[in-house]
Parts: structure tokens; sequence; C-alpha cells
């Protein structure tokens, strides 16, 4: 912290933005007496903080917000929690997607993954697939596991293709008919592009519920115990693939739309002071907390 405000303070008072599970309650409370504001993103929800903004963007926290506001130690500060705040980055709508002949079934565990969980599953799907048409996109994070295993597999079938290395899925997901992954961020932007979706909890940070899940459009939602379960899991792939019209038709509207404007969202209310964000959404006030 210390080291920190030493090379910034020929910049002046400025707003720290932190999106890091390292920083403490103590770096922050240091850096808020050289800097007018320290915002957090805070999906963990397991530390004490001291800090202006607290952005929390978890389903679970709607309609009724769960987060423990005794975590902020720093009077005054500010929550803007609501699924709504996502920070989905903006994408092209207009973007044509080529038309395929494949039903296209996306693997995304998170960036630093043991991909044997996804090689035991396809050896299952491919083992089960006769004439289908599917297509498997895996897309490798760049602290993976056992990668090599899916390389090999794209080396024997040419209906399995791997993405190695992306720092951003967006487009990927768009152009599938199934998503099956890590309940992170890709929760959003699934919802975002109505992707049907088998969502994990891979992580501590990604753990929800389903009820909170099912008002953006999403329905399984499994811990990794079931998740691993290759055989049962291969079957629900083909059983939701047969039924594919059935299962599409749930996310097609709901409760709670998710859009590419929480970032907008954020900006507006720290730094243009709007305090009517949602349309027709009441602003609950209680103390020096501020729910939107």
């Amino acid at each position: 912290a210390k080291l920190f405000c030493k090379l910034t303070n020929s910049m002046g008072k400025g707003i720290v933005l932190l999106d890091d599970y390292r920083f403490s309650k103590i770096w922050e409370k240091y850096a808020s007496k050289f800097h007018k504001k320290i915002i957090i993103f805070d999906d963990l929800e397991t530390k004490d903080h001291y800090a202006d903004f607290i952005i929390n963007y978890n389903p679970k926290n709607y309609p009724k917000v769960k987060y423990n506001f005794n975590k902020n130690k720093k009077k005054g500060c500010k929550f803007l929690i609501n699924p709504q705040f996502n920070i989905v980055g903006k994408k092209n709508f207009l973007e044509k997607q080529k038309k395929d002949l494949f039903f296209r079934i996306t693997f995304y565990i998170g960036g630093g993954s043991d991909q044997n969980i996804v090689y035991n599953l396809l050896i299952k799907l491919l083992k089960k697939l006769g004439n289908k048409k599917i297509k498997f996109i895996v897309i490798v994070g760049p602290l993976a596991k056992n990668k090599l295993k899916i390389f090999k597999l794209v080396e024997k079938y040419n209906i399995v293709e791997c993405v190695n290395g992306l720092s951003n899925i967006s487009s990927y997901i768009k152009r599938s008919q199934l998503f099956i992954g890590s309940a992170g961020t890709a929760i959003f932007e699934t919802a975002l592009f109505k992707v049907p979706s088998i969502l994990v909890k891979m992580a501590q940070n990604q753990n929800t519920d389903i009820f909170s899940l099912e008002r953006i459009g999403h329905y399984i939602y499994l811990d990794l115990s079931d998740f691993l379960n290759s055989e049962k899991i291969s079957e629900l792939i083909l059983l939701l693939e047969k039924n594919y019209s059935r299962f599409k038709v749930l996310n097609k509207k709901p409760e709670i739309k998710i859009d590419d404007s929480g970032a907008k969202r954020i900006v507006d209310y720290i730094f243009l002071n709007k305090k009517s964000i949602f349309n027709k959404k009441k602003i609950k006030i209680k103390k020096d907390k501020l729910i939107i």
C-alpha cells in the first residue's frame, strides 16, 4: 500500500478500482488516506473492506439482498448490488453468424481448471454420439492443466475443436447452441445472448443459488461433485440436445433482462451521481447504505 501510494503520489488524488482478492482492509484503509475513493468488486463476500463503493452483481442478491453489509468498515459506503451491475462488455449485436449444420456445444470450465474433467466427459459423449451432427468446442484457459489431452482429441476427431488462451470468449458463446461450464462471468454472457447452459460451481466465488439464476434465464446449476459424474452428465447433454426446442424457450423472457450496460450504470452512478438508474425501480435507503 505504501509503495502504491508513493508511485501514484505525483498523479494527485484519484479513484482506486480494485478487482482482486489479494487486497485487504488494511491496504484499502491506507490507500484511502491518499486517494478520493476506493471502489471494490466483491463477489466473494468473505473479507472485511474499507471502501467508498462496493459492487456486487451476484444473482443471489435478487430479489432479496443477502449481502453482509457489516463486512465494510467505512461509514457512508454505497452498495451497488444488483445483477444488472454485471460488467459484460459491449458486444456487436449486428454481427452476422455463418450458418452451421452442426449443433455447437461449447465447454469452458475456467482459466486454470483441470481439463481432465472435460476430457472424460467428451470421451463418454463421443462413444454415444451415433450419427448426431454435434460439434464440440473446448475453450482452454491459459493456466489450464492437462490440456494436451484435449489437443490429442482434436487430432483424432474432426468434430472436436480447441480454442487456446483466449481472453474473451463471448464470440464463441454467442455461436453456441449449448454452453457447459463454470458459473463465473459466463452466467451473464450466456444470459445476454440467451444461450441455454449447464452451469457448474467450479470455485467458491461462483456460489449462488438456482432460484436466483432462474431469474436471469438459467435452469441447470451443478456442484462440481455432480459434474464429475461424466456418465450421467453425458446423458443429460444428449437429452438436452434431443429436446432442445423445449429447453431453449425457457430463457426467452427472463425476469431480469441482462444487457451490456452494467458498466455504464456503475459509471453513471459513481461519477454522474445518477440515482435513478433502473426505470420504475425504487431506491431503498437504509442508514448510510444505498441499495439499488
